[in-house]
């Protein structure tokens, strides 16, 4: 009889040990499907997966800086400065200097910039707007003496034009590439007549 007590005792105590497991993987089971399922809802199921360069080497190439938007504003005769209009006040302000790139157009802003090419010679040339003119309707922009003389407008007096938009990097870089300018003289302007040579007297 002994032994069978201690049989049933055995039993007993696996069952009890059986219950308490299924209770705890119950018990465990569906928490770890809430969480799982939890973690889920969070993460988009077409989320993108980031392509991260593992160095420097795999990184994007640099992007290449865009050509500047040239447009055309419009063509017609171009003519430039005379020489007597050197040190005059001018629509912002400034002297008109012979020397420098600038030019009188009739509608742009003033101190903006333009790329005026002369159609007959493909020359170009960038200014900045700095007058108002030119006064004759059948011309679009007056040139300074600097840009005439690049041009060709210094002995033809006007040419045919394209005139087209620029911004002041490309008149400061179109500026430091020019060798300095002297005044030009055209058809004999501000020339004083040769003073007559006065006779010797005798002694």
């Amino acid at each position: 009889m002994g032994w069978l007590r201690w049989e049933a005792c055995t039993l007993v105590g696996v069952g009890l040990v059986l219950a308490c497991s299924g209770l705890k993987a119950q018990e465990v089971v569906p928490a770890q499907a809430d969480a799982e399922a939890s973690i889920q809802a969070l993460t988009p199921v077409d989320a993108p997966v980031p392509n991260l360069p593992t160095s420097l080497l795999d990184g994007p190439p640099p992007r290449e800086p865009e050509p500047p938007l040239i447009t055309l504003i419009e063509t017609g005769l171009a003519s430039w400065y005379h020489p007597s209009f050197a040190g005059r006040r001018m629509a912002n302000g400034q002297p008109y200097r012979p020397s420098a790139f600038t030019a009188a157009h009739k509608t742009l802003p003033l101190d903006s910039h333009a790329r005026v090419r002369n159609l007959v010679s493909g020359v170009e040339v960038v200014v900045r707007i700095t007058d108002r003119g030119p006064h004759l309707p059948d011309r679009v922009v007056d040139v300074s003496q600097a840009a005439a003389r690049l041009l060709g407008l210094v002995g033809l007096g006007v040419t045919l034009v394209e005139v087209h938009s620029a911004d002041e990097e490309e008149w400061s870089e179109f500026v430091a590439r020019q060798p300095p300018v002297k005044s030009v003289v055209q058809d004999g302007a501000r020339r004083q007549p040769p003073v007559p040579a006065r006779p010797q007297q005798r002694r």
